[in-house]
């Protein structure tokens, strides 16, 4: 017996589907009725059948609960996951915002565990701090790419300069606008993205270097050029990559190369060799690197060979 208004066929098939499931029977074997009373309930009966004529166990708490479960909603879910965060006072009435804002077409084709985690990172913008971005693998060296923006919005011809010279291509976006709890606009920017090079990204340097890098470049915080390829592979920081742009600078001044774009080419199409002139930048003028003059003397002997 459910209220009129959650009843539908993807909920009485799915409810069909778990019955039959746990009296071990073949899919689709059950037959079953619906009424619809004078009331605002729908009833709706199981007849399963018991091949095996074996007696089953079901406990029947369980049993009402996990069909609970199949039949709530989309907004259900998603208040109950985020309201359900006891350490913070104010999780359920933002679930209740989030749940009335976010628009049918992204409940659609967002799961309530990815609108959570969405949520919090809505939370996270401010005034100060109107970018973030989260990135995870959905099958191999294919990834989401999640930009949260407050205020005014991104175009994917905007985004799309500064992902190509990050080493990443856009294959899919769908943008979804929402107003968050301090009443700013706010969007959700889900990119399907792959590196230009097929090959995944190691996992430990998303977070720590391709999407720092990533927000410093966005906000202008940092050269947009196709030496930021070098975030993604082999995993430099935008700091890094700013001494190795200094190096091509002064290397196209003294006209050590026919041109400057050549000299961009021959780092970023050599990462390997890149990683080594970063490396030994910083192991032969970092003051912090070494104790003493003989163990940076050493460390440098070590890169030349």
């Amino acid at each position: 017996v459910m209220p009129r208004e959650r009843y539908n066929t993807t909920v009485r098939k799915s409810i069909q589907q778990f019955v039959e499931r746990s009296f071990d029977t073949q899919e689709g074997s059950a037959e079953y009725g619906v009424m619809v009373t004078d009331y605002p309930l729908v009833v709706t009966h199981f007849l399963v059948p018991n091949v095996k004529r074996k007696e089953k166990k079901i406990d029947p708490v369980r049993f009402e609960r996990d069909i609970a479960t199949l039949c709530m909603t989309w907004d259900d879910r998603f208040t109950d996951l985020l309201g359900g965060e006891h350490e913070d006072p104010t999780a359920l009435e933002r679930a209740r915002h989030y749940s009335a804002h976010f628009p049918e077409q992204y409940k659609a084709a967002t799961s309530p565990e990815e609108g959570m985690f969405d949520a919090k990172s809505l939370d996270t913008l401010s005034d100060s701090a109107p970018l973030q971005l989260a990135m995870h693998e959905v099958s191999e060296a294919v990834y989401d790419l999640k930009l949260y923006k407050q205020g005014e919005g991104l175009t994917l011809s905007g985004i799309l300069p500064y992902l190509e010279n990050a080493g990443l291509h856009i294959d899919s976006e769908t943008v979804t606008t929402v107003r968050l709890p301090n009443d700013q606009s706010a969007s959700v920017y889900k990119l399907r993205v792959h590196p230009k090079s097929n090959k995944p990204l190691l996992p430990e340097r998303i977070d720590s270097i391709l999407l720092p890098g990533l927000v410093k470049v966005l906000r202008g915080e940092a050269d947009n050029d196709r030496l930021n390829v070098l975030l993604s592979s082999p995993g430099l920081s935008y700091r890094e990559i700013a001494v190795l742009r200094v190096l091509t600078h002064y290397l196209w001044q003294v006209k050590a190369g026919t041109s400057g774009q050549s000299l961009v080419s021959a780092v970023t199409e050599n990462p390997t060799l890149s990683a080594l002139l970063v490396e030994f930048f910083a192991v032969k003028f970092d003051p912090d690197r070494f104790s003493s003059m003989a163990e940076r003397e050493t460390a440098l002997a070590a890169l030349r060979e």
